[in-house]
């Protein structure tokens, strides 16, 4: 009578078989990240759409113009562009002014969807290169920052709000509520998060997704990338 015997698994087999399945993790996983890196930037620009839609209709609510800053030195309170679409007008969630790879501020100060910052906040010099390209829309006096948007030439070129990452100080890690493409504010600058693309919103209503190379063309010189502000 013939006795059959369990083929067992030597030592060397099964190192051979983990060292295989680390292999093939090790080759899966990069394509994994660039996956997850895809999932959050479509999201991102699915946020950044409802935000730039939101300022459509925020500026068809009130004659063309958009308030992005404004500073009651009597009351000393602030009315930030998170204030105008979510706190007051109630045109969008909080959540959807925040990019996925950024730490959702508790106030409007720290939600991600930058306005572009045309002085207020730092140098005017990116928007004053470009007035007679995109128009003379912006307003500004000591307290306070508008949009006067029937005044823009070329609402499809012109870039108005985009994203943005701190840094650095208390704040790292949250966004900042103004974005300036030259200039540092608050330890804060325009930001590439999703594999070194910036989400954008025109002021048409339209959102792209643009890579380090084309933020230069455009004009900018300051980029957060990977948590560090550099200079293109």
């Amino acid at each position: 009578m013939k006795k059959c015997f369990e083929k067992k698994f030597t030592l060397i087999e099964l190192l051979v078989v983990i060292a295989i399945i680390a292999i093939l993790a090790g080759m899966l996983m990069p394509a994994l990240s660039q996956a997850r890196a895809r999932a959050t930037g479509v999201k991102c620009c699915g946020n950044m759409k409802q935000v730039a839609s939101a300022i459509q209709m925020y500026v068809g609510d009130y004659k063309d113009v958009l308030e992005c800053y404004l500073y009651d030195p009597v009351a000393s309170k602030e009315s930030l562009i998170g204030d105008v679409l979510v706190n007051e007008g109630k045109y969008i969630p909080k959540e959807v002014m925040n990019c996925p790879n950024v730490r959702l501020g508790n106030g409007s100060l720290h939600w991600s969807s930058g306005i572009l910052d045309c002085g207020k906040g730092g140098g005017d010099s990116f928007y004053l290169a470009r007035v007679n390209e995109w128009g003379a829309f912006c307003q500004r006096d000591g307290y306070s920052q508008f949009f006067l948007m029937n005044r823009m030439r070329v609402p499809a070129s012109t870039f108005i709000i985009g994203d943005t990452f701190i840094v650095s100080g208390g704040s790292m890690g949250y966004g900042f509520f103004f974005m300036n493409p030259q200039v540092v504010i608050e330890n804060s600058a325009g930001a590439a998060l999703h594999n070194e693309h910036m989400t954008l919103g025109y002021a048409d209503g339209h959102v792209e997704s643009n890579d380090l190379n084309y933020l230069k063309q455009e004009g900018f010189t300051k980029v957060c990338k990977q948590s560090q502000i550099i200079d293109l």
